[in-house]
Parts: structure tokens; sequence; C-alpha cells
């Protein structure tokens, strides 16, 4: 997963701390339009951009600390002071946003929630997204909650488009929505900490992911590989960007079995199975929005086809056979697919050179031995064409070419005597 971040609520009086600073710092205007960024824990976070608050002189290394793989907060008894950290500037008020955190509660003090927070903040419309942690309940500003044991770590994910309701997943699951608090405090910041304002409630809290992005949705400029069976469980690996937060990968209609996000231009996905043959397109769903359909998204479900079966051997080996002799090409597709499986105009005989390989003539439509035309076998699962050769073919190379109506040609080489 992603390095993700965290916030927590604040005092009235922090607040207005918090507010004038913003103002002098940055006009509620000065959002940027596309922002998506991580926090990292090599460093305190403010190294990273990241202002941090406090009431009353308290070091920010006696409150923070960062293991590697996780910040640490640990605000026990220190009362309400509430430091917490403010990155400004981030937020676009016209935009969807999401905020994704994982964390969990490792000591508390008090009883309400919010000692330890996270929340995105706009300046016009003047609102403030805000969801607070105590070890037994998750909360938004307006008191709705959820009960949950936050002693062990969860992903919360936070999602709004300003101005209006939000919703919040917790292990991919929805567990809270409600309206927003009209208290953004003229900020376009995303707010993670200690949340004193519901009184001394404080927390040591851990903290190993938190990400937030919002902007233009994502594009998809290619899949590889482009092609995969219609049973599914290929590993493709999408290209773009705008990737940073996506919530869903869809193949067609259907969602992706599983998919990672390995950056903002990168996906790596499992193609789920299909219920047909042919092209997909392959979206990428962000918090602001799905990518738009292109050539270049398109994934093609395939048959499963295995190679053709004894007696015919499959290239680069040329098969020995008599003039005038019906040739049972049997090969298998892992089910029944019906059979309206061949493409328009095949299959087709094109004579070859014997030497090279190259054609000699351009393909003609075959013929089934007895008018048979394509069998399946429901106890072997196997497909048989019989091919009915020409006697005038003595001496020649062919080329029998089934297209299937997936796109796909298998081909298989004979030599006639």
């Amino acid at each position: 997963m992603g390095n993700r971040k965290r916030f927590t609520k604040l005092t009235t009086w922090t607040l207005t701390l918090i507010c004038s600073l913003a103002v002098a710092l940055l006009a509620p205007g000065s959002a940027r339009a596309s922002s998506s960024f991580s926090l990292q824990f090599n460093s305190l976070p403010s190294a990273q951009g990241w202002t941090y608050f406090q009431s009353d002189g308290i070091p920010e290394t006696s409150v923070y600390s960062v293991t590697g793989t996780s910040l640490i907060q640990d605000t026990i008894g220190i009362g309400e002071h509430g430091p917490n950290y403010a990155m400004f500037g981030v937020v676009d008020g016209t935009q969807p946003f999401q905020l994704t955190v994982r964390a969990r509660i490792l000591a508390y003090e008090g009883t309400a929630p919010f000692g330890f927070h996270f929340e995105v903040r706009t300046a016009s419309p003047n609102q403030d997204y805000a969801i607070g942690l105590s070890p037994s309940r998750v909360a938004d500003a307006n008191g709705n909650g959820v009960a949950i044991d936050t002693t062990t770590f969860h992903t919360y994910v936070l999602r709004a488009t300003p101005g209006g309701p939000y919703t919040l997943d917790i292990d991919g699951h929805f567990a809270l929505g409600g309206t927003f608090n009209t208290n953004g405090g003229a900020l376009n910041a995303v707010q993670f900490g200690d949340g004193a304002n519901l009184g001394p409630t404080n927390a040591q809290a851990e903290v190993t992911d938190l990400e937030f992005s919002q902007g233009a949705a994502a594009t998809v400029t290619g899949v590889s590989p482009g092609s995969g069976p219609v049973s599914g469980g290929t590993s493709v690996t999408i290209t773009g960007s705008g990737f940073t937060g996506a919530t869903a990968v869809n193949f067609g209609a259907t969602a992706a079995s599983s998919f990672t996000v390995n950056s903002d231009s990168s996906i790596t996905a499992t193609a789920p199975p299909a219920t047909a043959v042919g092209p997909a397109d392959v979206t990428v769903t962000t918090p602001s929005g799905t990518s738009a359909t292109s050539s270049a998204d398109q994934y093609t479900y395939t048959y499963p086809f295995t190679g053709y079966q004894a007696p015919v051997d499959n290239p680069p080996t040329v098969n020995q056979v008599n003039r005038g002799q019906a040739i049972p090409m049997q090969f298998s597709l892992g089910g029944n697919y019906g059979l309206n499986i061949i493409a328009p105009g095949y299959p087709t005989a094109t004579q070859i050179s014997c030497t090279t390989g190259a054609p000699v003539n351009t393909g003609t439509l075959t013929d089934t031995a007895g008018g048979s035309g394509l069998q399946f076998d429901s106890a072997t699962g196997t497909y048989t064409y019989v091919w009915k050769t020409s006697k005038s073919w003595a001496g020649t190379c062919q080329q029998f070419d089934l297209r299937l109506n997936d796109g796909t040609d298998h081909t298989a080489n004979f030599q006639f005597k």
C-alpha cells in the first residue's frame, strides 16, 4: 500500500491561531488544482512540508516520532493543547478528494473521540470533513459515528466532493457517511494529529499510511499484455497518469480480481473472468472520476487455445500427409463455447513454399469431410474440424489457418505426398 497521512481535531483557540496563520500565508483561492501526496516515515512531517502546530511551546519531538515505517503520536498527559500537523494550499474546493489513513490507537486518555483525528478543510466553500478516533469508536465532527475497535490497524478512506456529503470506508467497506461541518476556517488544508477540542482527550497512536489525492481523472494510455484468456487470471500492467488513490479498476463492466497501485502512472491488475471473448476497455476510477475510454485502454479476451492435438503437430513441424486425406483438426478451449466460434471466411488453406514457408497464393475457404462442420465432444472437451484436403495438392505444402471469432489465428503446416 502507498504511504498515507492522518489528522486530529483542534481546540477552538488553536484553530483560531491556525486560521490566522493560514490566511496570512495562503489566500483561500491559492489551493493547487491537482494534488496528490503521501506521508513518509523517514523524517518528521515538518521536514516534508507540513506545518506543526501546538498551543504552549510543546516541542514536536516530545509528542511525535518516526520509526522508518510509521509515525508515533504520544500526547498522553499534555492536556488540551492538541499538537497536530497541517499541509496548506493542497485542497481545491471544486474537486472531489480522497484521504486514506491506516492507523491504530495504542493508549488513550478520556472518553470522547478525536484523541487522534484526520480531516480535509476547504476555504471556499467553508467546510470541514473531520474524522476522530477513540479506542472503541470512529466519529465525525457532528457526532455521528460507528463502534469499532481502533486498537488494531484499520484503513480509513474519507471521500467527498466539497459542498456534498462525505463517505468513510473502513477496510474497504462503507462504515459512515454524512454532511460536512461548516468550520473550514479559511483553510485549504489537510490536517491530522491530536484533537483536544472535546475535552482532555489525548492519544498514543501509530500511523503507517496516509495519502491524499485530488484533481483530474485518471488517464489510461496502455495495457500490457493486451490480451488474455476469457477465464481471467492474467496479470496486466496498466500505464497512464493520475492513478494515485485509485478506488477501482474495471475490465469492461467487471471489476478486476485484484489491483495494486504501483505509482501515479502504473497499476498492476488481475484480469477477471469474462462471459464472452472480444475487447474490453480497462478503466481506472479515482475520487476525481473514471478514466475516459479509448483504443489505448483495450484488453482483448481470447479463447485459451492450447494448440492442435494429435495426430497433428503444431508449427514449426511440417506434417507429412497424403493428398486427398481427411485430417482431424482437434483442439481444446478449456470448455464448450458453442459451435459459432470460427470467424467468417475461415478456416482457410494457403499454399506455401515448402522451403521458406512463404505464401504462394491467397488462402481459400476449406471444407469438412462429408460437410460435417465443427463438432464438440463434451466427454473429452475437444473440438474437431475434419479438414477435407484436395488430391490436386500432391507435391505442395499447405498452411491451415483457423481464425476464431476472438480475432486469433491458429495455423498448422502440411506437406502432401
